[in-house]
């Protein structure tokens, strides 16, 4: 009976440590849970900031690319507005182009109309009428032949021949003369007026 008392003992005695294992066991594993659920809670907090930056992320990115496009189309408005300044300055550049030109080309023309009037007023003042004119007819004429009014009866008709070119001797007394001709022609704006000859003259009145 003794000996089964100190075995009991014993055995008692050895089961004492685990039972005093136990409690610590529960609470490693309460701090274990603890541990899970906070590492769960930050990782929650973590993911949550991370979606509210992903959000913030993507509003940015919408606002960049609204501001691109608007970017874009005032970039395109500036090239149709430079290209059309472009083709409003050719257009003006070549049209005063040629506004200049024709100005030159008319003050060149007046400038050698005005050199032409001057150069055939000094060869008037200077240079006097050399173009001979016609010789009149004259009326004497006809009585240089008054022997032949004593001539026989049958040729009375011829000594009134001369009398048939009385017509022509007005008309070349009402021809205007070379002097005439040219200030007609100065008044009329012909150039090189003096050195012409009188049919040309004419010609150039007709």
């Amino acid at each position: 009976m003794a000996a089964q008392k100190k075995s009991t003992d014993k055995a008692s005695t050895a089961k004492k440590p685990g039972s005093a294992n136990k409690p610590s066991a529960k609470k490693a594993g309460a701090k274990k849970s603890s541990a899970k659920k906070s590492l769960a809670a930050a990782a929650e907090a973590e993911l949550a900031a991370a979606k509210a930056t992903i959000k913030k992320l993507r509003a940015t990115v919408a606002r960049l690319e609204k501001s691109v496009d608007k970017a874009e189309k005032k970039a395109s408005d500036l090239k149709a507005d430079l290209k059309k300044r472009q083709a409003a300055a050719t257009t003006s550049g070549k049209s005063a182009a040629k506004r200049a030109k024709d100005s030159g080309l008319a003050q060149v023309k007046k400038a050698r109309k005005a050199v032409e009037d001057a150069v055939d007023d000094v060869i008037d003042a200077v240079i006097p009428d050399s173009t001979p004119e016609p010789a009149p007819a004259t009326a004497p004429a006809p009585a240089a032949k008054a022997p032949a009014a004593k001539a026989p009866a049958a040729k009375a008709p011829a000594a009134k021949a001369p009398a048939a070119k009385a017509p022509a001797a007005k008309a070349s007394a009402t021809e205007p003369t070379v002097a005439q001709l040219r200030a007609a022609a100065k008044q009329k704006g012909v150039a090189g007026y003096s050195r012409m000859r009188k049919d040309q003259l004419i010609a150039a009145l007709a």
